[in-house]
């Protein structure tokens, strides 16, 4: 069977945090610049850690500068125990790429890469790497409004594994 590189974009795809993540962006943004916000209309879901950051910085005018942005992200991995890697989405399969031939010993073509996601964003993400692409209706978005993404598949969740596997060819 040949091996392929399946990425999950985590929450709302494969787990619900709780309002974890946003709970530890309001901790960081009162402890590093004491401002209590309830980010309500700060767009999440799809993004990663560091657009989100850049997004709150730019909403209350503080400057986004890589000290800004680092201090910001201090605080949250302080309260999250996490971390990203680029703060645009489409640059993360570069990373994983890399990390999977560094862990794997083989280099990984972009047809051979699934990536599997709740949002448009990750839909994006894997049509800029160039890998094929698994929206899952199991976050905010609705199976129709993925489906104007055109990702090259589109569940409605991860349930029926044995069908999934069988579907995708994993």
């Amino acid at each position: 069977m040949q091996k392929r590189l399946l990425l999950f974009d985590i929450d709302g795809t494969l787990i619900h945090s709780g309002g974890a993540g946003v709970e530890a962006l309001k901790r960081a943004l009162t402890e590093r610049f004491g401002i209590k916000d309830n980010l309500h209309d700060i767009e999440i879901a799809g993004m990663t850690d560091s657009g989100i950051v850049i997004s709150i910085l730019k909403k209350h005018k503080i400057p986004t500068t890589a000290d800004n942005i680092a201090a910001f992200l201090d605080s949250y991995v302080h309260f999250l125990s996490l971390a990203d890697d680029h703060h645009n989405r489409n640059e993360l399969g570069a990373f994983a790429r890399a990390r999977a031939k560094e862990k794997h010993g083989c280099e990984f073509s972009a047809d051979e890469i699934d990536i599997i996601g709740d949002t448009p964003r990750d839909i994006a993400c894997g049509k800029a790497l160039g890998a094929r692409t698994i929206a899952v209706a199991t976050g905010t978005w609705s199976r129709e409004k993925l489906a104007e993404h055109y990702p090259d598949i589109l569940i409605d969740d991860l349930s029926d594994v044995d069908r999934l596997i069988n579907t995708l060819g994993w």
